[in-house]
């Protein structure tokens, strides 16, 4: 009996191993061959997941990310969303991200306020979708204990085929796909961010 359970524990000592390896962000894959310059332009965000967001019955709405590449090497991300909690308002803020030694990991700083993480693209057409995943938050095992990743489009929606080619990666992040929100695109939002729009 005692030896029947030590089989058992070790068993699931090892699947549990196995499991904090395979979900170590080290081992999370990203493009191959990423052309920066194919990727540049407006993203429109349709599914989203955050680790430090509860969800409610409220959701930003119409985010869209305009990628520029600048003098530096840097690239630029303008975003722009609707808060339906301040009278369906816009806003507008800036984030930076750096290029490193892999063409598809940069370091992210968002709002730039000079706290770097890692912002990765995990898979992208450049015409269609993309998934991209950040890391806020890295636990002493290599795994994410805060993260947050977006299904992009390069339209304000995106083709059921196309979204189903994007979830087979979120799975590869370790990540839920029945734990994405969705983003509601309706009226827009121009970069002022004192803008109201409809």
């Amino acid at each position: 009996m005692q030896f029947s359970t030590l089989i058992i524990l070790t068993s699931s000592y090892v699947l549990q191993v196995a499991i904090a390896h395979h979900c170590t962000v080290g081992s999370f894959p990203v493009q191959a061959n990423f052309i920066t310059e194919r990727y540049l332009g407006r993203w429109y965000e349709i599914k989203w997941f955050s680790d430090y967001y509860v969800p409610t019955d409220v959701l930003f709405q119409d985010y869209t990310n305009v990628f520029t590449l600048q003098s530096d090497g840097n690239i630029s991300i303008s975003t722009t969303g609707r808060d339906p909690t301040a009278g369906h308002g816009c806003f507008h803020y800036h984030s930076t991200l750096i290029p490193t030694d892999t063409t598809a990991k940069f370091k992210y700083d968002y709002m730039d306020k000079g706290q770097l993480t890692d912002y990765w693209i995990v898979s992208t057409d450049y015409v269609n979708y993309a998934v991209a995943y950040v890391c806020f938050e890295e636990n002493a095992d290599g795994t994410c204990g805060k993260a947050k990743s977006w299904i992009l489009s390069r339209h304000s929606n995106l083709a059921d085929d196309k979204l189903a080619e994007a979830y087979p990666l979120i799975e590869q992040l370790c990540l839920n796909t029945t734990l994405f929100l969705t983003t509601h695109h309706t009226n827009g939002c121009s970069a002022d961010p004192s803008s109201v729009v409809g």
